[in-house]
Parts: structure tokens; sequence; C-alpha cells
């Protein structure tokens, strides 16, 4: 590869880095909005059903919750699967791009035991407190409302323990991908690398 060559290509890389840079930093940016927005939302509903003493306006926001949590971990694997590509792809080849390196640490084995980083993170991800508070305010209200007291074996027998399973599987989802997401990813884009599937700039040299 003569020079003229090798500076395109990196030129080529660079368009490419600040690309991906900037796709990372919109999806981290519509992260935060729809989590403002979740906690704005789950205010009026929890408000409202404070006012008017209606148990099942609770669930509501529990099951909007839920879906945004889900969301939350699909746009966490997005910018996982974006940095990994920048690590592999673009750091290892263009000289003075180290962002992603620095925050991740050369490609590893994965580790085995507890990450506590991890768990540190899971149990700080912020729809955890506005699912629980929700569920928990239902099952209040339920308890003390004249009109539902008869069916609040309902949410003992039901409601509640459902609404636990979820949590605790979003839980361990946020926990692995916390743990093992962007590992994962760096190796999988490593190994594409290394059977030359796939290649910035049309080349695997």
């Amino acid at each position: 590869m003569n020079y003229e060559t090798r500076e395109l290509r990196q030129q080529a890389q660079l368009e490419e880095y600040r690309a991906l840079r900037d796709e990372i930093t919109l999806r981290t940016n519509e992260r935060n909005q729809t989590y403002l927005t979740a906690a704005v939302m789950t205010g009026a509903l929890l408000g409202y059903g404070m006012g008017a003493e209606v148990p099942p306006v609770f669930l509501a926001p529990v099951i909007i919750l839920v879906v945004l949590w889900g969301r939350h971990l699909r746009w966490l694997r997005m910018i996982f699967s974006l940095g990994a590509y920048i690590q592999v792809y673009l750091e290892e080849e263009v000289e003075g791009l180290q962002w992603e390196t620095s925050a991740t640490g050369p490609v590893q084995s994965r580790r085995s035991g507890l990450d506590w980083d991890a768990l540190r993170s899971t149990f700080t991800c912020p729809y955890l407190p506005l699912v629980g508070a929700s569920l928990v305010l239902s099952g209040y209200y339920w308890a003390i409302t004249e009109n539902w007291q008869r069916s609040f074996s309902t949410w003992l027998v039901v409601v509640l323990p459902v609404g636990v399973l979820v949590i605790a599987w979003l839980l361990w989802a946020t926990y692995k991908l916390e743990a093992n997401g962007k590992q994962h990813f760096v190796h999988h884009w490593q190994q594409q690398k290394d059977a030359g599937k796939h290649s910035p700039c049309g080349s695997t040299t």
C-alpha cells in the first residue's frame, strides 16, 4: 500500500470514526431523553392515581416503564456494539484514536465471578426505582381503598409475583449486558476481522 493510498484510507477511517462517535452520542442522548420523559409521565400518573384512589392506575406506569427498560437495553447493546467496532477496526489501526480502548481496555477473555462494577450499574439503572415505586404504591392503595380491598388478594397472588419476576428478569438482563456486553462485541468484531468477513474501507488488510 503506497503513501497516497494509506492517507486516503486513514482519512476514510477518521470520517467513519467521527460518524460512529456521533451515532453513539445520539443514542446516548435519546436514552437520557426517554428516561426524563418516563420520569415525568410516571410522576403524573402516580399523582393522578393518588388523587383518584384507583389502584390499577399505578400499574400503567409499571407496564410502560418495563417496555422502556427493554428499549434502554437495546440502546445499550447498540452503543456497546458501535464502541467495540470502533475499538477493533479503527482504534487498532489509526494512531491517536484511543477513546474506546482506554474505556474498555485491550481484548481479553471474559471474567468469571461477580462483576461489582456491573452490579452497581445494574442497581443504579434509573428505571428500577420508578418501577418499584409504582408497584409498591399500587399495592398500598389497593389495600387501603375501600372499593378495592376485597380484591387485594388478587394483587398479592397475581400482580406482585408477576411484577417481581419481571423486575428480576430485567435486572438479570441488565447485569449480563453490563458485565459482558462490551467484551462480547469486541470478541465478535475481532472474529469478523480475523476471518476477513468485514472490514472498513473495503479492505481486509
